[in-house]
């Protein structure tokens, strides 16, 4: 169980530990230019789609493992 909260942990960090200086920059740029609605539309189907796949990439390694583990 340990292993699997360490690798879900790690998989987290991966995935948006890159959005938190990237979000702080938006802001500060966000103050003096303004919003872009199409810029942050992007963003967030982007980080939606990185999601998706990440949750069915989990999927995928917790059915390989059942499986794997049915056979022995």
């Amino acid at each position: 169980m340990a292993a699997v909260a360490t690798v879900l942990s790690a998989t987290l960090l991966v995935l948006f530990g890159w959005t938190f200086p990237a979000t702080a920059a938006v802001e500060q740029e966000q103050a003096a230019t303004g919003t872009d609605d199409a810029t942050q539309a992007i963003v967030v189907g982007s980080i939606a789609f990185v999601i998706m796949i990440a949750a069915a990439g989990a999927v995928m390694w917790f059915t390989a493992k059942a499986r794997a583990a049915e056979i022995r």
